[in-house]
């Protein structure tokens, strides 16, 4: 199913949440009758093969440690399982080993009867489709699919809590992290819409309360954000936080005194609004996609009985006054309904061991007379604009001495101008219902803000000030190098992040490549302010920047709007000198030994860069050992359902590039799972791809590259990028005729010259052996 699906240019995914099961398919409009006659065949039809039965068992035992290896997830278990002492709700999704490993094929065989039937599904199509076509499709594909009795809901009740909970447990980890909990209410309650508004009001953006007082001013936490789960039946209203384990206290406290001035009425009108239209471009952002369309419609259908539930929703949002939100935070937001659960690190005890085809909007260039880019598309199909503002740089241009200076430079953008505080800057794009972001990575820096289109003038006269006017104010600097700081300690608490950094030490020894994007905890402190001010000073510079505005514009009068607010950039030569990097002479490995339940084993080999030609086939050869269908998914997780995870990318970069594999299995399968590899390796230097696997494979990426680029905002990102890089902002349309071209001679050719197991990088994670 997986690899008809891939060849006919589509993805398959499948989920499973606390009240549904949801299965979708992603492809072009030209392959919509095969995939309802594959889909229709799957749900009416299972065989439960007693095999394919094992494999996937292995599969989810994986998935089961590897979410043990997860602190959030590990926070969300022992948060769950205690804030529900009745309702299925407290169990976690994936289930528990011992019973996962009890399951017999009859046990699916009769759940599947029960639950598996016509009047339990919600079936949902959206896209350019002929509606009564695509009806006597369904009803000739499900014709046979009868209806059987079924009990929507048959679950224990909660009781009602009656007194604070709060539980803790260690986890091997550097930072603490804390979830509060108030019980809540289900989907159909109608204090939902007032309980939205007030997790946004003190915890979405950092112009929220908790941000700006907990972290901001009080610097308590690293992170902190609330959220309200409505499911089906009773949720919860929740507070994530990261944080030093001696501030848990006062941490708690200052949320409490946040609360209790939301219950005395101390909320504005300005922070309602802001909320309200937070809502409303949360719902237009969420739609700009086919697949988003249709997941709304389902779970509107599923959860509350109307698809059209989300416009209802905002109706409803719209309408709320700050009664409503007062009320709501009284009536829910307290002590005896809270469950805290905080998962803390071990206690020291020894030092710790090392949208469609057609009617495609055309994207203008312009370079202005100060030399910057700019980039223009018109797209009415909805009232937003994306706008990328983006500079080369990132790690590329980096030492060891400044490791980590593009991303705070970057992230420091948004701290504060001549005249506009982060505070302001914040309040302004969130009160617009806009969302503005800045990104560091391998080759560049940059700005993102999403917004609304009447709302352009504004948000671009914010993002020009931001641009041209930046202070890097110290007190900002400090709390910004204080966050990352954390998100440094907590990268080794994901197994792939920790494999990765260790590759690319070894894949690197000249090159900046090398670094991480977030710098090292000794490279970050020794960086100044003026450091951060001369690096800003040295690349953002008209000429080394590409601007787009893509979306509900008039290019006419948006590039008129540019030039007054950008034009007036001054000029400067951009000088750059960086070291040659040489491919690996020899294989080396590194082993590291973590606290963890998995082993990933990555393997990792000079790649090229992104003028190369190459880099099409290496896309292909790629997708035909790593996509869900492909060779290694095959052997590895079907064939031996060994592996949790498995992957691969080609990283093509502006010197030199890289290509890495990776997958996430036991100890004990290490060597099995790496002579696989080796082996699919070996046939691609050795062998032709078949012809059929070939056009698979090229269909798949051209699917996923029209779903890839089917919103504004990442179209504009990626023609930025391209025009940075020189590739040319519209090279994205000749994507798919490139990738048609690579042929089976071009992946043989690719796999001798670049994957040399002689010459490869390999990093094993594993499990540290308790003595």
């Amino acid at each position: 199913i997986f690899r008809e699906i891939e060849s006919l240019g589509g993805e398959i995914n499948g989920f499973t949440t606390y009240d549904y099961t949801g299965y979708t398919i992603t492809l072009p409009r030209e392959e919509l009758n095969r995939a309802l006659e594959i889909l229709a065949d799957a749900i009416m039809n299972p065989q439960f093969d007693p095999e394919d039965l094992e494999k996937e068992r292995d599969v989810i035992l994986g998935e089961i440690r590897l979410y043990q290896d997860n602190p959030e997830r590990e926070l969300s278990r022992l948060f769950f399982g205690n804030a529900y002492i009745r309702h299925p709700y407290r169990y976690p999704i994936i289930g528990y080993e011992p019973l996962l490993r009890s399951l017999k094929r009859d046990d699916l065989a009769g759940y599947y009867r029960r639950v598996y039937i016509p009047n339990n599904i919600v079936l949902t199509v959206t896209g350019d489709v002929d509606r009564d076509a695509l009806l006597s499709k369904i009803n000739k594909e499900f014709k046979e699919f009868k209806k059987r009795p079924y009990v929507l809901r048959n679950v224990p009740s909660e009781p009602r809590q009656l007194s604070l909970r709060r539980v803790e447990d260690e986890y091997p980890t550097k930072l603490t992290r804390m979830l509060l909990g108030f019980k809540s209410i289900s989907i159909a309650d109608k204090d939902l819409f007032a309980l939205d508004v007030l997790a946004m009001i003190l915890g979405r953006g950092e112009s929220s309360r908790l941000y700006r007082q907990i972290y901001k001013n009080k610097g308590l936490v690293y992170s902190i954000g609330a959220f309200n789960l409505t499911p089906m039946d009773k949720g919860i209203f929740g507070i994530r936080c990261t944080l030093d384990n001696e501030k848990i206290d006062q941490a708690i406290e200052a949320i409490y005194s946040e609360i209790d001035k939301v219950k005395k009425g101390e909320i504005g009108i300005q922070e309602l609004d802001k909320a309200k239209r937070q809502v409303i471009s949360g719902y237009i952002f969420s739609r700009q996609t086919t697949a988003g369309v249709a997941h709304d419609l389902a779970i509107n259908e599923v959860l509350a009985g109307d698809f059209d539930f989300s416009k209802e929703y905002v109706k409803a949002v719209e309408a709320l006054n700050l009664d409503d939100v007062r009320n709501a935070a009284k009536k829910y937001l307290n002590k005896e309904a809270l469950t805290i659960a905080i998962l803390n690190p071990p206690v020291p005890k020894k030092e710790t061991a090392k949208k469609t085809e057609k009617n495609t909007p055309e994207i203008k260039k312009i370079i202005l007379d100060n030399g910057l880019t700019v980039l223009l598309r018109e797209d009415s199909n909805y009232p937003l604009v994306s706008i990328k503002a983006i500079f080369s740089g990132g790690v590329r241009v980096e030492t060891a001495d400044n490791n980590g200076i593009s991303n705070l430079a970057s992230r420091m953008l948004l701290r504060g101008t001549e005249t506009r505080s982060s505070r302001v800057i914040a309040e302004i794009i969130e009160s617009l219902g806009g969302e503005i972001n800045t990104f560091s990575g391998n080759n560049s820096f940059g700005i993102s803000l999403d917004i609304l289109s009447r709302d352009l003038d504004e948000g671009m006269e914010v993002l020009a000030d931001i641009v041209a006017n930046p202070v890097f104010p110290e007190d900002e600097l400090s709390l910004e190098k204080e966050l990352i700081s954390s998100q440094i300690k907590t990268q080794d608490d994901n197994i792939f992040k920790l494999a990765f950094k260790a590759l690319k030490k070894i894949l690197f020894k000249a090159h900046p490549y090398r670094f991480d994007p977030l710098g090292e905890e000794e490279s970050l402190k020794a960086i100044s302010r003026r450091d951060v001010a001369e690096f800003y000073g040295n690349f953002c510079l008209p000429g080394n920047m590409v601007l787009t505005v893509f979306g509900d514009i008039k290019s006419k009068s948006a590039l008129e709007l540019i030039k007054n607010k950008f034009g007036r950039l001054a000029p400067k030569e951009l000088i750059r000198i960086l070291p040659e990097e040489s491919a690996l002479k020899k294989s080396e490995q590194s082993t590291i030994y973590a606290p963890k339940e998995q082993t990933v084993i990555m393997l990792g080999f000079s790649g090229v860069k992104f003028r190369n030609p190459a880099r099409f086939s290496f896309e292909v050869l790629n997708s035909i050992l790593t996509s869900s269908g492909g060779r290694l998914y095959q052997k590895i997780r079907e064939e031996f359902g060994q592996a949790y995870t498995l992957g691969g990318a080609s990283v093509p970069g502006v010197d030199t590039g890289f290509y890495y594999l990776y997958v996430s299995t036991t100890a004990l399968n290490l060597n099995k799972i790496k002579e696989i590899i080796l082996a699919e390796i070996k046939d691609l230097r050795t062998k032709y791809v078949d012809e059929k696997e070939l056009s698979a494979a090229k269909a798949y990426l051209a699917g996923i590259q029209k779903m890839n680029l089917e919103t504004n905002s990442s179209l504009a990102i990626k023609g930025a990028l391209d025009e940075l890089y020189g590739l040319g902002f519209n090279s994205y349309n000749l994507y798919q005729e490139k990738i048609n071209e690579v042929t089976k001679e071009d992946i043989m050719r690719a796999a001798k010259l670049y994957l040399d197991i002689n010459r490869m990088a390999v990093v094993v994670v594993r499990p540290k052996v308790n003595k």
